[in-house]
């Protein structure tokens, strides 16, 4: 329940419009996103992508890797080949573009 109750809070802070976060996430996973260096996880930023491989048994790779929130030792985006994590990045880019497309649409 505390856990709850915090959270709560922390959204209640936070005034963001949910148009510009969603827009961020696809410009940082994008553009900015170190894939060769580090490990999405919910449990830290920026975790060593290298050291964690390492701890948790991983095949290392220069792509995309994703700690399951869960069972941190378990790669959910083990199965993402080179090709594909391309289209990934396409696909974050195309989603900044349309984002963008329809806050313009949108003001005039």
């Amino acid at each position: 329940m505390a856990a709850h109750h915090w959270l709560g809070n922390l959204c209640s802070e936070n005034r963001t419009p949910i148009v510009v976060l969603l827009l961020e996430f696809f410009r940082y996973y994008a553009f900015e996103y170190d894939y060769r260096h580090n490990v999405v996880s919910i449990h830290g930023s920026n975790m060593n992508k290298s050291e964690y491989c390492e701890a948790h048994c991983w095949r290392t790779n220069d792509r995309l890797c994703i700690a399951d929130p869960f069972e941190v030792w378990y790669d959910v985006a083990h199965v993402i080949k080179p090709a594909k994590m391309t289209i990934i990045r396409k696909e974050l880019i195309v989603s900044i573009l349309w984002f963008m497309l329809s806050l313009i649409l949108l003001i005039e």
